[in-house]
């Protein structure tokens, strides 16, 4: 223990001492030892205190802070407390306690204002982490499970009761060493239970856990229902609060706007759905384009009128004289050399390529030098089954029609049969010999 310097010259157990400037104490291990030596079990008692005291620019000698030892609760035990305390400007001699440490450890800091209670502040100047605050489980046997720490905001009820209005909570999901997985959870009071509202573990983020009637909304900049999740039917909302009656429901104020835009990200082959809000039955309202909006696919206005543009279609004709083998019942078909259209240019030389699978409609016709006695269509070389139109006279002009179902890659052209004519001339002329077909389905 520690000694007075130079001779005692008071009881300090019993007397006032009074020094001025500073008081030093030399030794190997200092200490300032104040002891009550009341017999006392009390609460707050066996008090012993350090008080701070000054003058006023008048004289008048104040009281500016106390720290007090004291012991902690009632029982005939060695439980103690440290309790710091401050003059608020109008204490006097009895300053207001601020922070008290109890026997468990426990430090509580008390405002009696809307005051902030902790400032953490750093003043290092680079740009670099802090303040920072630690919440640290040092455990000596860590497991999944685990609490790291919690926030609780409280306050009271109407009752006077102490309640946990909202609280933020972390633990450990997995400890192992180099796949550690921790979670995070925020809860609020709803309707005098205490729920989830978000959580976020190693995978997923969760909102509303507990499946309670809460709304999830994300507003815009100028829109407060920008995106809605309506908590009692479960409906989604863009633009506005979700209705019951739909799923989804997406909403535009402005007429005329797009609604949707669904697509890829390739940029040249990307397609997508757009989708518009409008009140004028000739705008389109459905658009299925290309990522540029370049080529529209399909479009359907507010009126329900469906357009296609890049429909596969052609219309060919015999610009000319083509000569093919009338007699055979192969692969033997009329040469349509010219085109009046070919969308998707899967038209050449009398043949169409189908681009994709699907049913097709087609119809041709050709003005021959001699008369023919049937005419069929040929699909992939060979003579197709229930295409067949029979002439009954001598007649030039021979036509027909069909619809096929095909596979993509399939070809299809036209065949005028004769028995016995090998050297068949169909004539040059747009209005009688011209070939034409479509995807239907």
């Amino acid at each position: 223990m520690s000694k007075y310097i130079g001779t005692p010259v008071v009881n300090v157990s019993v007397d006032t001492v009074d020094v001025t400037g500073d008081i030093t104490t030399t030794d190997t291990t200092p200490e300032v030892i104040i002891v009550n030596n009341t017999h006392e079990d009390t609460d707050g008692g066996r008090e012993g205190k350090v008080t701070f005291k000054g003058q006023q620019s008048g004289g008048e000698e104040t009281t500016l802070a106390q720290i007090q030892a004291s012991h902690d609760g009632t029982s005939d035990d060695e439980k103690g407390d440290l309790i710091f305390k401050t003059n608020d400007g109008s204490d006097g001699a009895s300053p207001t306690e601020r922070m008290r440490i109890d026997s468990a450890g426990t430090t509580s800091i008390t405002v009696t204002g809307n005051e902030d209670t902790l400032n953490l502040i750093s003043t290092d100047a680079d740009a670099t982490k802090g303040p920072i605050l630690n919440l640290y489980r040092n455990s000596a046997s860590p497991a999944d499970s685990d609490a790291t720490g919690r926030i609780n905001f409280q306050g009271e009820n109407s009752a006077g009761e102490t309640i946990t209005y909202a609280q933020a909570f972390s633990s450990i999901l997995d400890v192992t060493d180099g796949t550690e997985d921790g979670r995070y959870k925020i809860g609020t009071m709803v309707a005098g239970s205490f729920d989830s509202r978000m959580d976020m573990t190693n995978t997923e983020t969760v909102f509303n856990e507990d499946s309670k009637d809460l709304d999830f909304r994300v507003e815009s900049d100028g829109n407060a229902n920008m995106f809605v999740v309506g908590g009692e039917n479960g409906q989604v909302g863009i633009g506005r609060a979700p209705t019951s009656t739909y799923k989804l429901d997406v909403h535009e104020e402005l007429s005329g706007n797009w609604l949707a835009h669904i697509h890829n990200s390739h940029a040249t082959n990307g397609y997508g759905v757009k989708i518009r809000a409008g009140d004028d039955n000739n705008v389109s309202a459905f658009r299925v384009s290309s990522q540029d909006n370049a080529t529209t696919i399909l479009e359907c206005t507010g009126g329900g009128i469906v357009t296609k543009p890049n429909q596969p279609s052609f219309a060919a004709y015999v610009q000319n004289n083509s000569v093919y083998d009338a007699n055979s019942v192969g692969n033997a078909y009329v040469n349509y050399d010219a085109e009046l259209y070919d969308t998707g240019n899967n038209h050449s030389a009398g043949i169409f390529t189908a681009p994709v699978a699907g049913v097709y409609y087609f119809r041709a016709e050709a003005y021959t030098n001699a008369f023919v006695t049937q005419s069929w269509f040929i699909v992939n070389g060979s003579r197709t089954n229930a295409s067949d139109t029979v002439y009954t006279g001598d007649d030039e002009f021979s036509g027909n029609s069909t619809i096929l179902k095909l596979a993509a890659n399939d070809t299809v052209g036209f065949h005028p049969y004769r028995s016995g004519n090998s050297s068949m001339t169909v004539n040059a002329n747009a209005n009688h010999s011209w070939f034409r077909g479509m995807l239907i389905g």
